[in-house]
């Protein structure tokens, strides 16, 4: 029925005069009794996103543009509107709109919506596929220092090899893309997606690119052909970063399972990187607050993968993000896969770092009015909201079996008793004491006593130990060659500083991250003793999983928190154990 549509609204919308353009509500429900496997096959199936967001609905201006049956896939597009819609500002000023224009307010000027759906699942939309590519795209590129040869998997429309391209230190990108009904298609009729005419050095089309090479194969073929376990084409190519932009896990079992859930895959995508390379895969929606373990949901396959990638021996650090601007019903995440650990010290960059990244890194564009920038929304804020990933991944790592040990430090126990306020004197309400003893040659050797009798287990200290700042290595890198150029004895202050972080500094716990905290606080004037300690860290220094959302969203908690490791008399010295950090 459906390509029967145009034809009924054009026998039966006939527009009264010349000028009246004519709209048909309309819906459509697929009739008959199906199986879940046959429902599943169907792109028609009342539960597919087709139907759910264009065929079904009444609302809708909608219409047709491809509808294809390709070797591999069902391909639709779709335009649609809400009548309803007012125009926004980019569509106002491409309209010719003029400051307090009425037809700001007016319906009737806003451009359609047009959607690519494969399989009856939801894609990209023109609204919004920016979103998506550039957070699937930029996080990843930007955690590698300078990504030059790159490897897409998948990704038919042509967005994300745009995205690419927009890196100067980039010399190829092989898209491997298994259908090329779909890229054709997606040259008509998804010009936006691979719309490169922005870019200064780029063709017109991305596609049409130098340095794009377009591979139409089975990209899970060439990686395992190439660097499986038992490889059968001899290659010397290698990748600074792959990007995995096919299907969602939870779709498609059969074809998820040989991508999610083949290791021989998953161990020839990370043997093909280099040396610091990065590997980013869409894995779906995120999950809810209240979603069982993986293993036993919709996102099973995508808990097959995370085991996978994390298991793999070139896995050095796993981070999953979300962005929630892509246009679907709920937040889309990704996951970034590092072979180096210090690639944790990039993900964790400051906003001011990444912008600089940017400015640095992505290409120039073509002056146009109105202006249409490199990157409409990735910037060093947006990458500021991926480094913790939402509460509900902890929530559902945390119902793994057996518990994963960092899991039990999440909060603090609101029924352990805190300990941080300190006195010089005798203060009867301080919680601590310093104390100083005079030696020989003149200096006080000054200690941190009890005050009052503290429980084991006890917090100690946290506004204190929150207060430390933080210095990264090339800073204080930076300084000792300021203070090499001026001479010794000439940069007394940047010395002196030098020497007191030296001494009263510690390492970040998660490794490659290029953080070292420096105690400000009464804490730098704790003893150490090999034997005799009675504070500790409050988490163990155990080794941080290659994937913990809990690492990531708490390490800086468990960097600087101590508690008391057994009970403590009131007039005891505090003493901490040497190594307590877990410095060398």
């Amino acid at each position: 029925l459906l390509p029967r549509v145009p034809l009924i609204q054009k026998l039966f919308g006939v527009p009264r005069n010349d000028n009246e353009e004519v709209y048909m509500k309309w819906g459509h429900e697929l009739r008959g009794f199906r199986n879940d496997e046959e429902r599943a096959k169907h792109h028609l199936d009342e539960q597919s996103d087709l139907n759910l967001w264009i065929v079904s609905p009444m609302e809708l201006n909608k219409t047709q543009v491809v509808s294809k049956k390709s070797r591999y896939q069902q391909i639709d597009i779709w335009d649609t509107m809400d009548p309803k819609d007012l125009p926004d500002y980019e569509e106002g000023i491409k309209s010719g709109f003029k400051p307090n224009d009425p037809r700001w307010k007016q319906p009737g000027f806003s451009q359609p919506d047009r959607s690519l759906f494969l399989d009856g699942s939801a894609q990209s939309m023109s609204s919004t596929e920016r979103e998506y590519h550039e957070a699937l795209v930029h996080p990843g590129m930007f955690a590698h220092p300078g990504p030059k040869n790159v490897a897409i998997i998948g990704g038919g429309e042509g967005a994300t090899l745009r995205e690419v391209l927009k890196h100067k230190t980039l010399e190829s990108v092989l898209m491997i893309e298994m259908d090329e009904e779909l890229v054709e298609i997606s040259r008509e009729h998804l010009k936006q997606w691979s719309n490169c005419s922005n870019l200064v050095g780029r063709a017109p089309v991305c596609f049409d690119d130098d340095l794009a090479e377009i591979l139409y194969a089975d990209g899970r073929k060439f990686f395992v052909d190439r660097y499986g376990p038992t490889p059968t084409i001899a290659t010397n190519r290698d990748f600074d970063v792959i990007i995995l932009d096919a299907l969602d896990p939870e779709d498609g079992e059969t074809i998820a399972e040989q991508l999610y859930g083949d290791k021989a895959f998953v161990s020839s995508l990370m043997k093909s990187l280099t040396e610091n390379g990065v590997l980013i895969i869409q894995i779906g929606a995120g999950p809810k607050m209240l979603d069982p373990k993986e293993e036993f949901g919709v996102y099973k396959q995508r808990e097959v993968l995370l085991n996978l990638v994390e298991k793999d021996a070139d896995t050095a650090a796993m981070f999953v993000y979300e962005e929630s601007h892509c246009g679907f019903a709920e937040p889309h995440a990704f996951l970034a896969v590092c072979k180096n650990v210090e690639c944790r010290e990039r993900w964790h960059a400051s906003s001011s770092a990444i912008n600089f990244q940017i400015t640095e890194r992505i290409t120039d564009v073509i002056a146009q009015i109105p202006a249409d920038p490199a990157l409409s929304h990735y910037d060093g804020t947006t990458h500021i909201g991926y480094q913790a990933p939402p509460i509900t991944w902890e929530h559902v790592y945390c119902r793994r079996e057996p518990t994963p040990k960092e899991c039990e430090f999440r909060g603090l126990d609101l029924n352990r008793q805190r300990f941080d306020t300190f006195s010089v004197d005798n203060s009867d309400v301080a919680h601590f004491l310093l104390k100083g003893e005079r030696r020989a040659d003149g200096y006080i050797d000054t200690g941190v006593y009890a005050n009052v009798g503290i429980p084991k287990g006890s917090y100690l200290f946290a506004d204190h130990l929150s207060s430390s700042f933080i210095i990264s290595d090339k800073s204080i890198e930076y300084l000792q060659h300021n203070t090499e150029l001026a001479g010794e004895g000439q940069a007394k202050v940047i010395e002196d500083f030098l020497e007191f972080v030296d001494e009263y500094s510690h390492a970040s716990s998660s490794a490659g991250s290029d953080r070292n905290y420096v105690e400000i606080g009464v804490t730098y004037l704790i003893r150490e003793d090999v034997s005799d300690f009675n504070v500790d860290r409050w988490i163990p220094p155990d080794t941080i999983p290659k994937y913990s959302p809990v690492f990531d969203r708490h390490f800086e908690t468990y960097d600087v928190f101590l508690i008391a490791s057994k009970d403590i008399e009131k007039g005891e010295e505090i003493v901490k154990p040497p190594h307590l950090w877990g410095e060398d």
